[in-house]
C-alpha cells in the first residue's frame, strides 16, 4: 500500500482492478450507472492515497481489503440516497406544475 501512495501507477492500476468486482457489483445494483462507477472508483483512488497506515491498529491484508470494501460500500450507500432525494425532489415539483 505504502507503494501505491508514492504515486506508483502501476500499483494502483493493480489494486483497482483488484476491487472492480466490488464496484462492478455495487454498478449493478445501481440499474447500470456508469456515474456510480466513476465516484466509487474515484473514492477508492482517495481511499489509497489518503490512508495512512501508522494509524491503523491493524494493518494486515484482510483488515486494509475489509476496511476498503466497508468504505466502497458506505459510499455507495451515500450516492443512493442522495440520487433518491434527488428523484424525490423532481418528481415533487412535477407534481407542483
Amino acid at each position: 500500500m505504502k507503494c501505491v501512495q508514492g504515486s506508483f501507477r502501476a500499483e494502483r492500476d493493480l489494486i483497482i482492478d483488484f476491487f472492480k468486482p466490488i464496484i462492478d457489483r455495487h454498478v449493478r445494483q445501481s440499474k447500470y450507472s456508469e456515474d456510480v462507477r466513476s465516484e466509487l472508483t474515484l473514492h477508492l483512488i482517495e481511499i489509497i492515497m489518503t490512508l495512512d497506515l501508522d494509524k491503523l491498529r491493524c494493518s494486515t491484508d484482510y483488515a486494509l481489503i475489509n476496511y476498503i470494501k466497508k468504505s466502497l460500500y458506505h459510499c455507495y450507500l451515500h450516492i443512493s440516497m442522495t440520487e433518491l432525494q434527488r428523484r424525490q425532489k423532481e418528481i415533487t415539483m412535477r407534481m407542483m406544475t
